[in-house]
């Protein structure tokens, strides 16, 4: 390092070659021109690419959501996906004004909240479709109705119930609806500095247009990256013995098996006014079929009896 160190004339002898301009110092100006700024907070591109999969997910959304849409709306509706971005909540929620519908829910097992974004000219126009119009826009905006928001939150349930469908394949999840809010000053559940995953969607119909957005924390994905990488499908793809385990631990799970002898409708009052060696009448008899529910579903038909001394069920029919 000595090497390296000016000495006290050295020291002298540069000053003065810089202040009679002997020194060019333009060469370090160009030099530092060729420096790129880098955001070491954000790294999108790197982890984009952990959840490039999720495309599929995006993908199979866009053709139910838009079977869904035609067939409740009542009109042919078109739906695409434009863009995926991982972003700062702050750029996010900046490009929003009230009123917007922000719808919020939860994503089961991931942990955290995630919103669901209707622009208001969509909102209207939706409304306006399930009010048997044909979605036409409105230019001045305003705060929604009691009986607007009921209708929002109609579409809502459409959408992530799809949403959720759209999942199955890659990543099973029980989607929960939580609140929603039309004033992005009153969103809490996100920090302005939060990485977050936005997904865009437009969804026309004959005269409208219009986003939905959905924003989900990059910090509710990452404990499952895994799961959602190109890697990891592709080789649960590639195991012939997959689906054989799959088989196996279906097959040793306990369900509840229930056998209905009979029904019988009581008021309330009737109820209450029942006493110890009361009869209740049922609608079968002892020659009639009963119903076996699994985990609450009618799946058999059987005769009552006895066998070896015990109550059991013949199975005689399967109820599809």
């Amino acid at each position: 390092m000595s090497d390296k160190i000016l000495s006290q004339d050295e020291v002298d002898a540069l000053l003065g070659a810089m202040e009679k301009g002997q020194v060019d110092l333009d060469e370090h100006e160009e030099q530092a021109q060729g420096v790129q700024t880098i955001d070491l907070t954000l790294k999108s591109e790197v982890k984009k690419r952990k959840f490039t999969v999720l495309d599929e997910v995006f993908n199979r959304y866009v053709e139910l959501l838009k079977d869904s849409l035609s067939i409740f709306l009542q009109t042919e509706i078109e739906v695409e996906h434009i863009a995926t971005e991982i972003v700062k909540f702050e750029e996010f929620i900046g490009a929003y004004s009230k009123p917007t519908s922000f719808n919020f829910f939860t994503m089961d097992p991931l942990v955290g909240t995630a919103m669901m974004v209707i622009e208001p000219s969509l909102v209207m126009s939706l409304i306006d479709c399930m009010m048997g119009g044909s979605g036409k826009t409105f230019n001045k905006m305003r705060e929604f109705t009691r009986l607007e928001n009921r209708l929002i939150k109609k579409f809502s349930d459409k959408a992530l119930n799809k949403f959720q469908e759209s999942w199955k394949t890659i990543y099973p999840i029980d989607i929960l609806f939580q609140k929603t809010e039309s004033n992005p000053e009153y969103i809490r559940n996100f920090s302005p500095s939060d990485i977050v995953i936005t997904i865009d969607f437009v969804i026309k119909g004959s005269e409208f247009e219009g986003h939905l957005n959905f924003c989900i924390s990059y910090l509710m994905l990452e404990p499952v990256k895994e799961e959602l990488s190109e890697t990891y499908l592709r080789g649960k793809e590639q195991d012939p013995k997959q689906s054989s385990r799959i088989q196996n631990l279906i097959e040793g799970a306990e369900v509840d098996i229930i056998v209905e002898l009979g029904k019988s409708k009581k008021t309330i009052l009737e109820l209450l006014d029942l006493k110890i060696n009361d009869i209740l009448r049922l609608k079968t008899g002892p020659d009639d079929p009963v119903i076996v529910k699994v985990e609450e579903v009618p799946k058999y038909q059987g005769d009552p009896g006895i066998l070896k001394g015990s109550r059991a069920v013949e199975i005689v029919k399967i109820l599809r």
